[in-house]
């Protein structure tokens, strides 16, 4: 190992690390001939561990061979190691038939996966151990698939799993990138890079394969050759001494004179060299071992008649056996240098009796294929590359299939057999949807419905255009997806078959979801459901019934789409279908909350629950949890929506959809209660989440959320308008406390452009809607436009017909938002004592819900009308007026850091403990909204909190 001592150090301390239990996946990189399989071997060789090894090969294998060759030599090892009794080790059958008899049933890829995870948990169990992947760069996608779930699981056990790979052979779209972005994005890329040596390095290399130290001009050439790569240097060296070029000189070896270094393929040029000392039979042997590839069954070259050189091969270091009956070459380099060497007709020839051989043997097809595409005999290697195909999608190799299938597709002959073409076509187009190509899945189906023109039979053109609105709808082309889902509904309909006819009519209406034409949406959800009626399916008719009576009740028609919701519910709890029921419970609670009926959304979701519950849905029990999370948060019921959250989140594996609702809530509170900064962090992750899932009316509220946030922070948000301005087609029924919202700061600033923006939207929503809500907010909407215009009277009678609106709705904050601006235009009416009584208990009632800025907002309202707040409201309400909320001893804290202190110097000077004051400290930090002592600082001067009197902050200002 010369000049490895770092890679060699780097290297131990990863097989210590799995010795210790600490193990993971650690990648060799480097280019060929580099030592990357000779460094791995000198390090594991002084480790404590057990090791078992593999080689991916570059003539083609079949899916998980390297992993099944590891698992083979593991159960030659301990032949107990994979107990029979063990349900997983069954399943592995369909990769290591040697474990035993496979089970009847197909076995899904989640399940083949678990099996292969667990094989390798038995393997470390049994000994601390290394398994040696080498030669990466060839192996099958499966197993390059397997290898992130083997680096997270290893990390707990006693295993480390070492790949090796040639960084030169891995071009863009090699699945080798694919691994190390997935690995990266883990946080589990661990690699390891060999470079090649120095010039030094390099002469001391030479001088070992010499025997003698080599002399300066030697060095250099060799270096120039070579350019460091230890197996080159090695056999450019050993050529050199076995031709006797090289001669004694006064600083060591040199080369004769008129030697000429072989130019340019070195190692070819040197193996040429020590070929010319083999006999016939050798060479004629090295020609067939050089076309067999990587691994060469000794056997099989007996039966071709040409074992005579093999035993002078060996001899002479060219070849190697590996294992019984088993020899390769001892670099993968030499077996390509005399590959190349081999004259293409005598190339032909032997892959010719190479592939007979094989197909007679039955060895596995896409090896065969390889050797017949290579003897140039393309019908032969057809069938056998669509068997391979046909075998790897069995196993769930679905790369590995769509690879051996579009071989197959490209040497078809055109015009033949077209029947025999499509269904390849097709298995291609599946498999390439399955393995996420799907791109290549999109070209793949449009070929195919073209090469059908409409002439296939229905069920055929059914899962065809099936697949194509698969595609569509992964791309996000959803026009696409619901017009290629309608034509595989009626397809599947004129077949016969109901069943599925029905589902592509829910998937055809959840693609017309957001479309601007919601008749289409309904008319495929009024099929799904005759359709189910006729296959006699209840947990389809329910789940069609259900989100159209959702679809219905968004439509405005809200006691038609109820009495759908009720009836699908009904269907599912009387079927037992308990996936059904929970969208029906679902449906019927999101419903009651878009319509502002909070008591009886939260009313479905605890029954819902409870259903979750009893039929242990742990997932679908935290889903519901976070819509329950969403309505508490809409009915005011802040503090427990928020302690709703914080219990989920501390739930492990929380879905992501769950994770969304909570973010959403939590940040909206945080918001309305002040604290913008956390209200941001968790408004950008629930957005990002909605619109990683679809989720297109989360995305709005946290939009509206995040537009309060600028406003509360005093900016004024360039979020209203588009937001406002949406088409009302895609808008979410949820939607008026973002319109009043909106309408009240647009007032505030006297932005006549957006108030009469949010007039505009309100009434479209509200034609649709007609809820108490949307109505409510549409008179609040008016009397915002009317108090902009002078118009105070009228302000007064539109705010206080939102009032009764809101009555009937238990919507604390909406209605002390409305109830606030009520008082101020009563008071701007002339009619005062109730204007302040208006504002009195819009104060009340944000104090209560904690929302801080809106409270102090409606202080600042009485004071301009020339009211004394602490006679109106308290001494606390005059105090947070004029500083921020925060108690006198916050202040003083506030100011003793603003100039460096630190919480122990704080604590001298106050004469409190530290735990008093680093209390304090997160108190001043929450209320002002901030993260740091710094940022805290920045806020304070902002806000004026320094000095001897508190100045007003933007959010405290009355409106004009």
């Amino acid at each position: 190992m010369v000049g490895r001592e770092r890679e060699l150090e780097e290297l131990g301390a990863a097989l210590s690390g799995a010795a210790e239990g600490r193990g993971g996946l650690l990648l060799l990189s480097g280019e060929a001939g580099v030592g990357k399989t000779s460094l791995a071997e000198s390090a594991v060789e002084t480790a404590p561990l057990g090791c078992l090894r593999a080689a991916a090969r570059a003539d083609g294998s079949a899916p998980y061979a390297p992993v099944a060759e590891v698992l083979r030599a593991f159960v030659r090892r301990h032949p107990d190691g994979l107990p029979r009794t063990e349900p997983l080790v069954a399943h592995l059958a369909a990769v290591v038939p040697e474990v035993g008899p496979a089970p009847t049933e197909d076995v899904d890829r989640e399940t083949l996966v678990a099996a292969l995870r667990y094989a390798f948990g038995a393997l470390a169990e049994r000994e601390p151990s290394v398994v040696f992947l080498d030669d990466l760069q060839w192996a099958d996608a499966a197993t390059l698939e397997l290898l992130p779930v083997l680096a997270e699981a290893s990390e707990e056990w006693p295993l480390l799993v070492l790949g090796a790979y040639r960084s030169d052979e891995i071009p863009r779209g090699h699945p080798l990138r694919r691994l190390r972005i997935d690995l990266r994005r883990a946080a589990r890329l661990s690699e390891l890079a060999v470079e090649p040596l120095d010039p030094e390095a390099t002469a001391r290399v030479a001088a070992r394969a010499l025997g003698a130290e080599p002399g300066p001009t030697l060095s250099a050439a060799l270096y120039d050759r070579t350019l460091g790569v230890p197996f080159l240097v090695e056999e450019l060296a050993v050529a050199f001494q076995a031709t006797g070029r090289l001669r004694p000189g006064p600083q060591g070896l040199e080369l004769e004179d008129g030697s000429i270094v072989p130019l340019p393929e070195t190692l070819r040029d040197a193996l040429r060299l020590r070929a010319d000392a083999l006999s016939e039979a050798g060479r004629a042997t090295l020609e067939l071992a050089a076309v067999a590839g990587t691994r060469i069954e000794l056997d099989l070259v007996a039966e071709l008649g040409h074992d005579e050189g093999l035993g002078e091969l060996i001899e002479r270091g060219l070849l190697e056996e590996t294992e019984p009956g088993v020899a390769a070459f001892r670099h993968d380099l030499v077996r390509e240098a005399a590959y190349k060497d081999v004259h293409w007709p005598r190339r032909r020839a032997l892959h010719r009796e190479l592939g007979r051989l094989l197909e007679e043997r039955g060895a596995d097809p896409n090896l065969t294929a390889q050797h017949w595409l290579a003897a140039g005999e393309r019908e032969r290697a057809r069938p056998l590359l669509v068997a391979a195909a046909r075998s790897s999608c069995e196993i769930h190799a679905y790369r590995d299939a769509a690879t051996a299938a579009r071989a197959a597709l490209e040497i078809w002959p055109e015009g033949e057999d077209e029947a025999g073409r499509t269904t390849v076509l097709q298995e291609l187009g599946r498999c390439a949807q399955l393995c996420g190509e799907v791109a290549e899945a999109r070209r793949v189906w449009e070929e195919l419905v073209a090469a059908l023109d409409g002439n296939a039979a229905p069920e055929r053109l059914a899962g065809v255009k099936q697949g194509l609105g698969a595609v569509y709808a992964l791309e996000g082309a959803w026009a696409y997806a619901a017009a290629a889902r309608r034509e595989a509904a009626e397809a599947f309909e004129a077949a016969g078959r109901d069943a599925e006819a029905s589902g592509e009519w829910l998937l055809a209406a959840e693609a017309l979801w957001d479309d601007e034409d919601p008749a289409a949406c309904e008319g495929a959800y009024e099929r799904a459901v005759e359709a189910a009626r006729r296959a006699g399916r209840t947990d389809l008719e329910s789940r069609a019934l259900g989100i159209l009576g959702f679809v219905t009740a968004r439509a405005g028609r809200r006691d038609e789409g109820l009495a759908l919701m009720r009836l699908a519910l009904s269907l599912a709890l009387d079927g037992n279908h308990v996936e059904e029921a929970v969208e029906a419970y679902w449906t019927l609670g999101a419903s009651a909350n878009d319509w502002g009926d909070f008591g009886a959304a939260e009313s479905v979701f605890d029954e819902a629950l409870a259903f979750c519950r009893v039929n242990e849905r742990e997932a679908e029990e935290e889903f519901c949890l976070g819509c329950l999370g969403v309505v508490l948060g809409n009915a005011g019921e802040w503090d427990r929506a928020e302690q709703l959250g914080r219990d989920l989140l501390e739930r492990p594996g929380l879905e992501p959809l769950s994770r969304a609702h909570v973010f959403l809530t939590q940040g909206t509170i945080a918001t309305a209660r002040g604290a913008t900064k956390r209200g941001r962090r968790l408004l950008g992750r629930a957005h990002a989440l909605a619109g990683e899932f679809g989720l297109a009316h989360s995305e709005q509220d946290a939009e509206f959320a995040l537009a309060l946030a600028d406003e509360l922070e005093g900016t004024a948000s360039s979020r209203w308008h588009g937001l406002v301005t949406m088409p009302i087609e895609s808008i979410g029924a949820g939607r008026p406390r973002g319109l009043r919202l909106a309408a009240t700061f647009a007032a505030h600033r006297g932005d006549e452009k957006l108030l009469n923006a949010c007039a505009e939207a309100t009434a479209d929503y509200t034609a649709r809607f007609g809820s108490a809500d949307a109505l409510a907010a549409l008179a609040h909407v008016l009397g915002e436009v009317a108090l902009l215009n002078g118009k105070r009277a009228a302000a007064a009678e539109q705010f206080g017909q939102a009032l009764e609106r809101l009555e009937q709705l238990d919507s604390p904050f909406e209605r002390a938002l409305t109830q606030a601006r009520t008082g101020v235009a009563l008071i701007a009416a002339g009619e005062r004592e109730l204007g302040i009584e208006r504002l009195v208990g819009a104060y009340h009632t944000f104090r209560k819900l904690g929302a801080r800025p809106f409270a102090n907002r409606t202080a600042a309202e009485l004071e301009a009308a020339g009211e004394r707040v602490d006679r109106r409201l308290g001494r606390r309400a005059a105090r947070d007026l004029e500083q921020h909320g925060l108690t006198r001893r916050e202040l003083e804290v506030l100011r003793l850091v603003a100039v460096g202190r630190t919480n122990r110097e704080i604590a001298q000077q106050l004469f409190l403990s530290p735990r008093t004051v680093d209390m304090h400290v997160r108190n001043m930090l929450g209320k002002l909204g901030c993260r740091s002592r710094t940022e805290a600082t920045a806020r304070a001067h902002e806000l004026g909190l320094l000095g001897p009197v508190a100045a007003r902050s933007p959010e405290l200002e009355p409106s004009r």
